[in-house]
């Protein structure tokens, strides 16, 4: 038999399926990259509000032991490097010493570098806003 007649089978892919590959992968990209960053955001917000509100229980606690909202984190067992994403910090109602509330500023390590979440305690209970522009479950938005 002669090796010229024989048919030779298909070696790859042809350039048009490749480009078909290549656009599909690019379009998923355009709409998958968006949506992680977006999610990365609300887990990064998720982790200021946790850090934030699990301080909750020891002010509590200072309040009705000494009357006053702390001011020094470390009258509650925390520092103000408590998180890596940010920096944590107290500040006491001037009009109402059991006031106050808790701040986490997100530091330069975050993908909302400068934003905020706030957790404010007033004689109706305790708040939580924060600027980050996201809707997020328990967080009211604040202004940005």
């Amino acid at each position: 038999m002669n090796k010229r007649n024989c048919r030779q089978d298909q070696q790859g892919f042809t350039l048009v399926e490749l480009m078909v590959v290549v656009a599909i992968i690019g379009i998923l990209s355009a709409v998958a990259i968006p949506a992680y960053k977006n999610h990365t955001k609300k887990s990064e917000v998720a982790v200021a509000m946790s850090t934030s509100s699990a301080l909750i229980t020891n002010i509590e606690l200072e309040v009705q032991t000494n009357g006053s909202f702390p001011t020094d984190l470390k009258e509650i067992g925390a520092n103000k490097n408590l998180n890596s994403l940010g920096i944590l910090s107290l500040s006491q109602d001037k009009t109402n010493k059991e006031n106050g509330s808790v701040l986490f500023t997100f530091g330069a390590d975050s993908s909302v570098q400068g934003k905020k979440v706030q957790y404010t305690r007033s004689k109706t209970g305790w708040e939580c806003q924060q600027d980050t522009g996201l809707d997020i479950k328990g967080c009211t938005k604040g202004s940005e």
